[in-house]
């Protein structure tokens, strides 16, 4: 590659590394937020709510140190592309203490799942364009996601049922573990 090819590159893997840690900054932040409410902790799913915002953050770390190192200063156009993706999240996550539980991590499932498809990205740019630092980045943080994803597609039926239990005490609380088994076969198919 020419120079100024090498330095479009260089700007190509910046904005889609700095798109990523607008996403997980964003994540991050909501999920820590949930980690705390007093409705989470008195569910099941408190634990994984608490590993999850860790992770989060371990990720926004790796990937401020990442961005810093290739250059750190976000560009005009670089700043739109986050602020669009940051975007997208605080519709998820704008009411985050008035949702019921439930619709907190099915809020997380669904940023997860976007970070999940963004690393994708982020991973194919960087081997498309020979960087395998950022590729192996990329890959780790998909990987550890992709995990959580489905934990957290195990966690949710159980506690929809628990916030139905209240208000309808005579509901099949089997249905719980048979909502997360068919999610889960949903998933193998």
């Amino acid at each position: 590659m020419n120079t100024t090819k090498a330095e479009e590159a260089q700007d190509t893997l910046q904005m889609y590394v700095n798109d990523m840690l607008a996403v997980e900054q964003d994540t991050a932040k909501a999920i820590a937020s949930q980690s705390e409410d007093a409705n989470v902790l008195k569910m099941p799913a408190a634990n994984l709510v608490r590993e999850l915002a860790s992770a989060a953050q371990a990720r926004v770390q790796a990937l401020d140190s990442l961005s810093n190192e290739m250059g750190g200063g976000v560009g005009k156009a670089m700043k739109e592309a986050v602020a669009s993706v940051a975007g997208a999240l605080a519709g998820l996550y704008g009411k985050v203490r008035t949702h019921p539980v439930s619709r907190m991590l099915r809020d997380d499932y669904v940023a997860l799942s976007l970070a999940v498809e963004g690393y994708s990205m982020l991973h194919t740019t960087a081997l498309a364009l020979g960087h395998t630092r950022v590729a192996a980045l990329a890959e780790r943080h998909m990987r550890e996601i992709t995990p959580q994803v489905m934990r957290l597609a195990k966690a949710i039926p159980p506690v929809v049922v628990a916030e139905l239990a209240k208000d309808f005490p005579e509901l099949d609380p089997s249905a719980a573990n048979r909502g997360a088994v068919a999610c889960q076969e949903a998933w193998r198919q």
